[in-house]
């Protein structure tokens, strides 16, 4: 998948949550108004030999914030990317401090060119 075709996803669920979205660069002086979607790739693991990195493996993390737990938003999120094949695991807190709800879907992901 391309980091564009990512994009593109991402931009898939926002439309269908009806929230707005951002690649994770929120400065913490910074107030953005929940539910949005933040996303970014915070590891890389490429896949070497014969000193060679042959594909780009990387972590994409995929954060939903709401001002409460919404299981129907969490399920159009998990449906778009069950239908553009990720396996991904789920991570929820209450985040007190900015009074959201957080749930961060996490899943490796093949990075090609184009």
């Amino acid at each position: 998948m391309t980091r564009v075709e990512i994009a593109s996803m991402i931009e898939e669920m926002a439309t269908a949550l009806g929230c707005d979205y951002d690649y994770y660069h929120y400065q913490s002086n910074e107030v953005v108004k929940a539910p949005y979607l933040l996303f970014d790739y915070p590891d890389r693991d490429d896949v070497t030999a014969d000193n060679a990195n042959y594909a780009h493996k990387e972590t994409l993390n995929i954060e939903y914030d709401s001002k409460f737990r919404n299981f129907a938003a969490e399920r159009k999120i998990e449906g778009i990317l069950t239908r553009h094949g990720f396996t991904y695991s789920v991570d929820e807190q209450q985040l007190d401090d900015q009074g959201v709800y957080e749930i961060m879907y996490s899943m490796q992901v093949f990075i090609s060119e184009g």
